[in-house]
């Protein structure tokens, strides 16, 4: 889940004793939790502290209280709320939309609640009787079929993405879950909020983990955003750019060398200049020896 209710009521009344370390230990788990849907693991609780840039003393506080056995049960409610409302869609999309009112076998017809039938046109064909005027039988020779009005088709909403076998993720559905949540946390505490997600940005994370090997993906995207370059830094580092440079950007994580514009302006430069050093050189040695032929001669 990408997205979950917040009560700021609830939310202050439980954790009203809480420090201001322990609150943010609590807001970072209950964000992981979420993003993963799974337990959270407190054997290592010290990759955990690092991850979540929390002391381990306030994280095993809020893991004692809020999340007993790695599990918060309030959460876990959360979540099988979302699948359940998953399953009713994906029911009533696979029967054509919500179901439809029928009208009732022997509906009463009135001069006031004109009802269609067999032997009653449509509403919309019925006019008002007077003393000047008789009422039209144009339609008493239609077929009943002719009379009833068609159907409205429903457009069911879409399904959610299937899950894989078993129920769990996909390798690409796991690996672009831990591409964005390794971006993210770096993201966050390099500009002090959370980058922006939508269904371009979840295109570019899907585009990335095609084509970085899984291993390596979370890892590049987290020190990527630790990069100084000109382009990435007036860009505000958003995904869209490491998706471009992918390739070039895994080479320097591999190589741990980030290479700037100004960097790259500098290496063009030197080179051109030992371009015009080596042609003086060779044309002084030519000079040189066409001397001492000379004088030999």
């Amino acid at each position: 889940m990408h997205f979950y209710q917040w009560n700021i009521g609830d939310y202050a009344k439980k954790t009203q004793h809480l420090t201001n370390e322990e609150d943010l230990a609590y807001r970072r788990l209950l964000d992981m939790y979420y993003d993963t849907e799974n337990p959270v693991l407190t054997s290592g609780l010290a990759a955990l502290s690092r991850r979540l840039r929390v002391s381990e003393e306030a994280l095993k506080n809020v893991l004692d209280e809020f999340f007993p056995g790695g599990k918060n049960k309030h959460a876990d409610e959360k979540i099988a709320e979302y699948y359940e409302y998953i399953d009713r869609q994906k029911t009533n999309g696979s029967k054509g939309g919500r179901p439809k009112h029928k009208p009732t076998d022997n509906p009463v017809v009135s001069q006031n609640n004109p009802v269609v039938s067999q032997n009653n046109p449509v509403p919309s064909q019925l006019e008002p009787i007077t003393n000047n005027q008789e009422p039209e039988t144009r339609n008493q020779n239609l077929q009943p079929e002719a009379l009833e009005s068609k159907p409205t088709k429903v457009k069911s909403l879409p399904s959610a993405k299937p899950p894989g076998p078993n129920g769990t993720d996909t390798e690409l559905q796991a690996n672009c879950k831990s591409v964005w949540q390794e971006y993210s946390l770096a993201y966050e505490q390099r500009y002090g909020t959370t980058p922006v997600r939508n269904a371009k940005i979840n295109s570019a994370v899907k585009a990335f983990c095609q084509r970085i090997p899984a291993c390596e993906a979370p890892q590049v995207a987290a020190w990527w955003v630790g990069h100084n370059g000109h382009r990435y830094g007036a860009g505000g580092h958003v995904f869209g750019l490491l998706l471009q440079d992918a390739e070039k950007i895994r080479t320097e994580w591999a190589t741990n060398t980030k290479i700037t514009n100004g960097q790259a302006r500098i290496a063009d430069r030197t080179e051109g200049m030992g371009q015009v050093w080596k042609k003086l050189i060779a044309e002084a040695d030519e000079r040189e020896n066409c001397g001492s032929q000379q004088k030999v001669n």
